[in-house]
């Protein structure tokens, strides 16, 4: 909205010709104080409209700004929302992995148990009888021999519980 300058600039010229050459503003003619009263309505009403046309550009510009600012921060959540799911999915494999060695361990341990006493009990077992002569006369050199026998295979049983028995201790936690 302008504000034409044919009606400002004659109403400012003859008001402040009159005032410079001593004229009272009575002299002035009321429809000059009128139009001149109503030029300022006019110039007040479009300073008012501009100052709020002023503000609402700034407000505009703040939120335009604030969008951007939000926009990234939505990138940024979001790339670390995918990085947070890939890892979660790593750690699940891990942890899948985990579960089947530990498995394949007790697994393992069990037939072992199995796999390494009952023969070996038998050779302890076998080894008395023999050294005992329960199943025959022995001569002191083979009595030697198995007690030899018998002390191997009994500390050989007492090394097999002990790594069993260490393989079953689980961590705290």
């Amino acid at each position: 909205m302008r504000l034409s300058t044919r009606i400002l600039l004659p109403s400012f010229l003859l008001l402040a010709a009159a005032l410079a050459g001593g004229v009272a503003l009575h002299s002035v003619q009321r429809g000059q104080v009128a139009a001149l009263q109503a030029d300022a309505a006019r110039v007040e009403r479009a300073t008012r409209l501009a100052n709020a046309l002023l503000a609402a550009l700034a407000l505009a510009l703040l939120l335009a700004a604030t969008y951007v600012v939000i926009r990234r921060q939505l990138r940024a959540n979001e790339a670390a929302r995918r990085a947070l799911a890939d890892s979660e999915a790593a750690l699940i494999g891990l942890n899948e992995q985990l579960a089947r060695a530990n498995r394949m361990k007790s697994e393992f341990l069990a037939s072992m148990s199995h796999e390494l006493r009952t023969p070996l009990n038998a050779i302890i077992g076998f080894s008395e009888v023999l050294r005992d002569g329960l199943a025959g006369e022995v001569t002191g050199q083979q009595r030697e021999y198995l007690q030899d026998i018998l002390n191997s295979g009994t500390h050989l049983l007492a090394l097999i519980n002990d790594i069993l028995d260490l393989s079953k201790v689980r961590p705290a936690g």
